[in-house]
């Protein structure tokens, strides 16, 4: 909450709150506040993103009312990398519940956006957070050559994952991407990782 008063536009600062929220099982609150907060501020693309991550945390997420609010976040200011990378997440939701209408492809181009904005120096996680993000969609795509290539960035990273269960799905995918593109030994690495994970 201070850091949001001393620069409203740090959108970690939202992110942070509405984790905060969502971990105090108060993921209402949080929409409460930014629906006020967009009617005070229509045109910050800040306060639109904070509404439209706010939705996503609720139980089932409002999937299209986040997809209306990113995006005018986005039409307003395109340079921002968090919104990119949630309006990613939000088609691979579109993808799911309405599966072959090109939402994993619209996924991937907003996640590639991401990836070309975001400062790898300065913000490390979150480029490991898009790479893993990228090779999943180019996984599920059947774009192995590409899903691959990012696998191999998210793993050269050496950043810890947050979840085991995310890592150990990375590890499957990305060993079975490595066996269809040929990299046997790579393959045989990571799918004995996703083995030991699965064990734990």
């Amino acid at each position: 909450q201070e850091l949001i008063e001393y620069d409203y536009d740090l959108l970690e600062a939202h992110r942070g709150l509405l984790a905060t929220y969502h971990a105090l099982g108060e993921s209402a609150k949080g929409v409460e506040r930014y629906e006020r907060e967009v009617k005070e501020r229509p045109a910050s693309p800040t306060a639109r993103y904070a509404l439209g991550l706010a939705y996503t945390y609720l139980d089932p997420p409002r999937v299209d009312a986040a997809i209306d609010e990113v995006t005018l976040a986005i039409q307003v200011n395109a340079q921002l990398v968090y919104p990119h990378m949630t309006l990613g997440w939000l088609y691979e939701q579109k993808e799911r519940a309405e599966p072959g209408k090109g939402y994993l492809e619209r996924a991937a181009d907003e996640y590639q956006i991401a990836l070309a904005l975001n400062d790898e120096t300065t913000n490390p996680q979150t480029e490991a957070d898009i790479e893993l993000n990228l090779g999943n969609a180019h996984y599920l795509l059947g774009n192995y050559d590409s899903a691959s290539r990012y696998y191999s960035e998210r793993a050269s990273s050496g950043l810890p994952f947050e979840h085991a269960e995310t890592e150990a799905i990375f590890a499957q995918r990305f060993g079975d991407t490595a066996f269809r593109v040929g990299k046997f030994d790579e393959a045989k690495l990571w799918l004995s990782r996703a083995y030991e994970l699965a064990q734990e």
